[in-house]
């Protein structure tokens, strides 16, 4: 005998309490079913939201990732190899490429690697950089 019919037998024979309780048990069940049902969808909803996030992307062009770096990194940190912390903020990060692109290729490769080796190397790069920037902003 199904459910429904139970009930309905329950009423004709004036089983109140027991029609009270078996419903409320139904009621139970089939929220909880729905409650999974819903949850599984959700979730599988949500999956299928975010699988797209794990598909490359396709290259950005130079004014949006412009655009990007100035709202999130302000500041870029890179830490060094003498457990330091080198800071640059926009500006400074554009003077050393500046810098960086005007050097010779011998001379770009110790830019680098005093860029990544001391707090004194990476200041002594920085304070280069924007020594040369003052003087292109002079001349320019």
């Amino acid at each position: 005998m199904t459910t429904p019919q139970r009930l309905v037998e329950m009423i004709l024979r004036g089983k109140n309490e027991q029609f009270h309780t078996v419903l409320s048990e139904e009621l139970r069940e089939r929220a909880a079913a729905l409650m999974e049902q819903i949850y599984r969808n959700e979730t599988k909803t949500l999956l299928e939201s975010v699988t797209p996030l794990m598909v490359p992307s396709t290259p950005i062009n130079t004014q949006e990732k412009q655009q990007i770096t100035k709202i999130f990194y302000v500041e870029k940190a890179y830490q060094l190899k003498d457990g330091n912390v080198g800071v640059l903020a926009e500006e400074d990060r554009e003077m050393v490429s500046k810098l960086y692109k005007n050097l010779n290729n011998e001379n770009k490769e110790r830019m680098v690697k005093l860029l990544s080796e001391s707090q004194e190397s990476f200041n002594r790069v920085l304070n280069l950089a924007k020594v040369e920037n003052k003087k292109g902003t002079k001349n320019g």
